[in-house]
């Protein structure tokens, strides 16, 4: 049965893992001095997941189109899922609810709803990037507040702070202050601080891109981590924009500019696709994986180039998570697998994306756990 290739795989490119390399004795072993990570301890299955529940329909209310890319549990315990003009809720037994706001520019309207927030008092806040705004939801489905956002380009990312008091924002500025800036701590449409590329006092900033994506996620010391879409680098920042440590993982091998049509000469590019920080200060990375078999399990595209059989972006890619002590830098534990990775919703939670046997896209939930070594090695 034909795929529909879903949006999120769509508008970035895919990961292709490649393995560390040990590094000589002299090389720096804290994320504080700037490290390589070291994967020569890493656990191969200390990482365990439990199905919990499946989310979507096969037709009908409930339908994912997949344009989905990210699932928040609300203080209810109901899933939502932006779905371009609108949000689909699920309860937690999985059962399709209700959809909560239409397409438009108006109150309670989206032109692209992407939920990413649910606040101690059961608020959902709602990035709509292409009506530059933060819409804050009820527990009863109704309009608290509009927030106007100040961005040049369509943010890419929206992480909350001090429950949603403020925001981190992800999109590159092009102001003449903060030339280069790919991150803001936005207070509303004020923006507070402006950081994530590091140029000194007399430095030509650097060039900036719009599609350079970072993803962020808050420390439990108050840090912001950074993941960087397009390469394996996860950076330590203080709130008040200043780097605090940095680690270098696996050349993903991206050719600069890479574009055109999917061939073997041109694959895909590789991808980190999420960043999660756990209670305990760990970093869970996740990435989008190209098959060894690429190549094979591909067909014409009618448009140029190849596409993957049947449409079925499992002909193409897997996924993959790592746990990190970012501290030491050092990959705890690592797991790869045929589902595909779309989002870490919190600490011991995870979304899959799933297929019916009709193509139609669904959502898995599995709660995910890590074995530290001593426990993994007594189990064994």
């Amino acid at each position: 049965m034909s795929t529909t290739v879903p949006r999120h795989w769509r508008a970035t490119p895919l990961a292709l893992l490649i393995a560390c390399a040990s590094e000589d004795s002299g090389a720096a072993t804290s994320s504080a001095e700037g490290c390589i990570l070291n994967s020569a301890d890493v656990c191969d299955d200390c990482i365990e997941l439990e199905h919990v529940v499946r989310i979507g329909s096969v037709a009908g209310p409930g339908f994912i189109s997949g344009q989905a890319d990210q699932v928040v549990r609300d203080g209810s315990g109901n899933f939502w899922i932006g779905d371009g003009g609108y949000m689909n809720v699920y309860g937690p037994s999985g059962e399709f609810m209700r959809t909560v706001g239409r397409e438009g520019e108006g109150p309670m309207e989206f032109q692209w709803a992407y939920p990413f927030h649910a606040d101690a008092v059961g608020n959902m806040h709602v990035l709509d990037p292409r009506n530059l705004r933060v819409t804050i939801v009820s527990p009863a489905f109704a309009l608290v507040d509009e927030q106007p956002l100040s961005a040049q380009w369509e943010p890419n990312e929206m992480v909350a702070l001090d429950d949603g008091d403020v925001y981190i924002m992800q999109a590159w500025s092009g102001d003449a202050a903060t030339p280069g800036q790919p991150l803001h701590i936005v207070d509303g449409a004020e923006v507070l601080v402006s950081f994530g590329a590091e140029y000194g006092p007399g430095d030509d900033p650097p060039d900036f891109n719009e599609l350079d994506l970072r993803h962020a996620a808050t420390a439990p010391d108050g840090s912001i981590m950074v993941a960087h879409q397009d390469e394996y680098r996860v950076e330590v920042w203080s709130r008040d924009g200043r780097l605090q440590a940095s680690l270098t993982g696996p050349d993903l091998e991206n050719t600069p500019g890479q574009h055109g049509p999917i061939t073997p000469e041109n694959p895909l590019p590789n991808i980190v696709k999420d960043l999660h920080v756990d209670a305990a200060g760990r970093a869970w990375v996740s990435l989008l994986l190209r098959r060894p078999d690429w190549v094979e399990n591909s067909e014409a595209d009618p448009q140029g180039g190849l596409m993957p059989i049947g449409m079925d972006v499992r002909n193409w890619i897997r996924s993959r998570i790592d746990v990190i002590d970012v501290g030491t830098c050092t990959l705890l534990a690592s797991h790869e697998q045929d589902a595909l990775v779309m989002d870490f919703m919190e600490d011991g939670l995870v979304a899959d994306v799933v297929y019916s046997p009709e193509g139609a896209p669904l959502i898995d939930v599995k709660r995910v756990r890590v074995r530290v070594r001593e426990e993994a090695n007594a189990s064994g």
